[in-house]
Formats: C-alpha cells, sequence, structure tokens
C-alpha cells in the first residue's frame, strides 16, 4: 500500500533481545518529537493470528514472537486519508541492549524506495558512528542529507531518491 506515518509521535527504539538476530531488535514506542514513518502493507486477516493461520503458514503474531503485542494505530496514507494499521510493541522493554548495524541498515534498507524520511533514535551514542559508516558504505552512491543529533541520538537520512 506503501508509505505511511503515525498520527502521534513515536520513536524506534532497540529494547528486546532478539535471539534470531544476536542483538536488540526494533520497538516502536509512543512519545518523541516526530511521528514514525514506514511501508503499509495489505496483509490478509488470517495471516495475523495464531489461530486463524492457514496450515504450513506462520502468522505475524508467530514471526513477531512472544516478546511483542499486536496493536492498532492510527496513520495517515501519502494521499492524507487515516487508516487504523497493526504494528507490534515490546511487552517488556529492557535497557542497557545494543542493537548491530547490520540489523539497522536491514530496517533501513527494506523501505529505502518507500520511505522519504526515516528517523531513527539511537540509545548507545558509540554505536551511531558504526551504524552510520556501514550505512554510507552500503549506500555508496547515495547523495541525500545525513544530519546527527547527538544530543538526541537521532539520525535522520532523507531518502527521496532511489539509492538501490
Amino acid at each position: 500500500m506503501g508509505w505511511a506515518e503515525t498520527i502521534d509521535n513515536y520513536q524506534l527504539k532497540f529494547d528486546v533481545w532478539s535471539r534470531s538476530n544476536g542483538c536488540a531488535a526494533a520497538d516502536l514506542v509512543c512519545g518523541g518529537d516526530f511521528p514514525a514513518q514506514g511501508v503499509l502493507y495489505e496483509v490478509p486477516d488470517n495471516l495475523m493470528s495464531r489461530d486463524s493461520a492457514p496450515a504450513g503458514r506462520r502468522s505475524f503474531d508467530a514471526i513477531e514472537g512472544d516478546a511483542y503485542v499486536r496493536r492498532s494505530i492510527a496513520v495517515k496514507r501519502r494521499d492524507g486519508t487515516i487508516v487504523e494499521a497493526q504494528t507490534y510493541v515490546v511487552l517488556t522493554p529492557q535497557t542497557g541492549l545494543l542493537t548491530s548495524a547490520d540489523y539497522v541498515a536491514h530496517i533501513i534498507e527494506a523501505s529505502v524506495n518507500t520511505v522519504p524520511i526515516m528517523l531513527i533514535s539511537i540509545d548507545e551514542e558509540t554505536q551511531l558512528y558504526e551504524i552510520i559508516q556501514l550505512l554510507l558504505n552500503r549506500f555508496n552512491n547515495y547523495d541525500g542529507p545525513i544530519e546527527i543529533q547527538s544530543e538526541t541520538r537521532m539520525m535522520s537520512l532523507s531518502m527521496l531518491k532511489n539509492v538501490g
């Protein structure tokens, strides 16, 4: 369905450990200074719940795992229409976890052709420079602005052109 942003302000935090990724995984947390932006997908209802997924298919609830719970949030699509969307939020956030540059790059790569501006809140300042370096290497033909506000540990990547 394309690009969308939350009506309310949210922060992307890395506050749950992912065994499969071997690092802290993403969480959408209410608050912050900006709406969260991302990609809105249309998913059949029967693929959302463990109870309704067809045999042999993993539901989105199963893929996200027991550390997350599904929640409805209001989002605005590119054309201005407001719709209810489902997202997953962490049940028991943890502090002091470190994510990986590869994991953050995966999130950005998944939305690079759809999301015009991405804001990523980095909890650990030491990770900020590692992540920026990895992103610059991956997007070596990227010529958009990168703004770093170290006081808030926020990184903004304006991705208005196809960088792939």
